[in-house]
Parts: structure tokens; sequence; C-alpha cells
């Protein structure tokens, strides 16, 4: 169960992704904070909508930074890809920020 703060939300760094394609397969998250490793009974986003995931670092194992991250869907076979069907640069973040 996550943890709340004082208002009730939940806390903990949130990821947040948006894509027009979506299919049958998980979209998880990997990165140097799982050794980029595919895990997806740890690090599979929750569908909220069609076409838009999250996933929650819980706040008691927050993530190392910088944060350097990409999404895939399956594995590493389905690496996210632009419109243009090219594999963007990694996602990250340098700093740790109030979350």
């Amino acid at each position: 169960m996550a943890e709340k703060n004082a208002d009730g939300h939940e806390t903990g760094l949130l990821l947040e992704l948006h894509t027009p394609i979506e299919d049958e397969r998980p979209v998880l998250v990997t990165g140097n904070f799982n050794d980029w490793a595919i895990d997806p009974g740890r690090f599979q986003l929750t569908r909220l909508s069609p076409g838009h995931f999250q996933f929650r670092f819980p706040r008691e194992k927050p993530p190392v930074f910088p944060l350097v991250y990409k999404y895939v869907k399956g594995g590493w076979d389905d690496q996210e890809v632009d419109a243009f069907g090219s594999i963007p640069p990694t996602g990250g973040w340098k700093s740790r920020r109030t979350w």
C-alpha cells in the first residue's frame, strides 16, 4: 500500500506516460534504478485510461539520482518509439526533487 501525505495523496516519484498507440503488451519502466532489468512484477505501469499510464516509485525505495529510464512494451524488443519510428533518448532527472 502506498504511503499518503496529510492531504491523502500518495507520495513517491510519479512517472506518467501518454501514448496514442496501445495494445495488450504491458508497459514497463526500466533504468539505472534496476540495472535496466525488465521486471513486470515490480516495474509495470498502471493503465489509467486508454493511452494513459503511470508508475509511482515507493517513498520507502526512491530511485537513484541522476535517474535515467526508458519505457518498454513487454520487453527490450519493443522500446518506445516516436511518431517517425525512431527510438527517443532516455528520460531522466538530474537531481532529487520534493515529491
